[in-house]
């Protein structure tokens, strides 16, 4: 609902888990922008990334991931790398449509 309100300009699919986003990516990669919460109920969002970035190295770096905060040393530090976008939740809908517009740009 959040996106469909504020990414009207947007064509949006939304998935119920990291699994079916890769699945999904193998067999089309045409997208601007993937938003991917860092932690899902069947992987990680650190795992949608490198099944993204053998699909499409350049929508790998078109991903924005959301996280509660909650890191792991390992997630930490992968959402510290230079040109990763980030949003932390609690967030606001205009802050979600800023973060897709930049990584959109990328």
């Amino acid at each position: 609902q959040l996106l469909g309100r504020h990414l009207a300009a947007h064509e949006s699919v939304l998935l119920g888990s990291g699994r079916e986003a890769i699945e999904l990516l193998r067999k089309d990669s045409d997208f601007d922008v993937l938003v991917c919460d860092v932690q899902l109920g069947d992987c990680t969002g650190m795992q949608v990334h490198a099944e993204v970035e053998k699909v499409d190295p350049r929508l790998s770096e078109r991903m924005v991931f959301i996280t509660g905060g909650a890191f792991t040393p390992a997630s930490e530090s992968f959402l510290d790398q230079p040109g990763r976008h980030v949003i932390t939740k609690p967030f606001r809908g205009p802050d979600l449509c800023r973060a897709v517009t930049v990584a959109a740009v990328e």
